[in-house]
């Protein structure tokens, strides 16, 4: 078990579990009076996926930038996402 979390693996099944989400919200989004829509989850599951994949990249020893970058995406989807919410 601890394998599964050293090696960063746990954290590719979250990742996993957010592509997953995504595509059933979105067949789920599609249908007639769902009451949502794409633009309402996008944002969000997108900073929690730049979240995990900064912490993906700090456990397996990835160089400093490249968590950087993967941070300053998530904050830029949450700004989105934020905005969004703001506007309505």
């Amino acid at each position: 078990m601890a394998e599964l979390y050293q090696s960063g693996r746990i954290i590719d099944i979250a990742l996993a579990v957010i592509v997953l989400e995504f595509l059933v919200l979105t067949a789920l989004s599609r249908k007639p009076n769902s009451g949502f829509a794409v633009r309402d989850f996008t944002f969000t599951l997108l900073s929690g996926a730049g979240l995990l994949i900064a912490l993906r990249l700090f456990v397996t020893g990835a160089d400093w930038t490249w968590i950087a970058v993967s941070l300053c995406a998530a904050g830029a989807a949450h700004v989105c996402d934020v905005l969004r919410i703001l506007r309505r």
